[in-house]
């Protein structure tokens, strides 16, 4: 099993970056390294780009299947 199939079993590249960031984040905060503010910013900025990232690729999806029918 390659990277590829690994990332599309467990949700996609997007969802393991996210989990993956969510994860440094937890473990910065927890190693003293990052405040608490700091662990909130990132974490609504990793969960904040997942969000944004997937209603611009459902926006493309809906925009070139118009234009298909076309």
């Amino acid at each position: 099993m390659n990277l590829g199939q690994l990332c599309a079993e467990s949700g996609g590249r997007r969802f393991v970056l996210t989990v993956g960031g969510g994860l440094v984040s937890t473990a910065l905060f927890v190693g003293g390294y990052l405040t608490e503010s700091g662990y909130i910013t990132l974490q609504l900025a990793t969960v904040g780009a997942y969000i944004s990232s997937n209603v611009i690729q459902k926006y493309n999806e809906v925009r070139n299947v118009g234009k298909s029918q076309s």
